[in-house]
């Protein structure tokens, strides 16, 4: 029985598994893909403990839920982690003074456009006010506009009530 590569995995799996059982980490990788893996999983659980720090709150990704979201958004991903990453690290000083600019980059700058955005008395933003505001803004398609939401949506930032709009939680 072959060992998870991973080393934050101590899992035995079947010979014939194509995924790892405890951390559903793709054992068919190769090894630097393990790693880079390996290490941007550090780097996303320090950001979210510094986050976590900050904002006094408890947000914890599992190992199979950070490769869902690499498998999904990719590169994507790694961009939004080192938005966040820049948010931690900035100087306050620094920032009092470009209080006027946005904070961590276009990811920062995109939510903080969908604040700006009025609810219904249900708290929902609807689908066309979304896309209107957001597409125009940043210059996007609707299907662009649709992923940056569903990476939203799978750091539980947003919720996307089906039909209707989105809810920033």
């Amino acid at each position: 029985m072959p060992k998870c590569p991973s080393k934050f995995c101590d899992s035995m799996n079947p010979e014939d598994a194509n995924y790892c059982g405890k951390c559903a980490m793709d054992l068919r990788l190769s090894e630097e893909e393990v790693r880079n893996r390996d290490n941007l999983y550090e780097v996303f659980n320090e950001l979210f403990r510094m986050y976590n720090e900050k904002n006094k709150e408890k947000i914890e990704f599992s190992r199979s839920m950070f490769d869902y979201m690499i498998e999904k958004h990719g590169a994507t991903i790694a961009i939004f982690m080192f938005n966040i990453g820049e948010d931690f690290n900035k100087d306050k000083k620094v920032e009092e003074k470009k209080s006027e600019l946005p904070k961590g980059g276009l990811y920062s700058l995109f939510l903080d456009r969908m604040k700006e955005l009025k609810p219904n008395s249900s708290g929902i933003i609807r689908f066309p006010v979304v896309f209107e505001k957001l597409c125009a803004s940043f210059q996007i398609t609707k299907k662009q506009c649709w992923d940056i939401l569903f990476m939203f949506r799978d750091f539980g930032l947003i919720e996307i009530v089906k039909g209707q709009g989105i809810k920033i939680v």
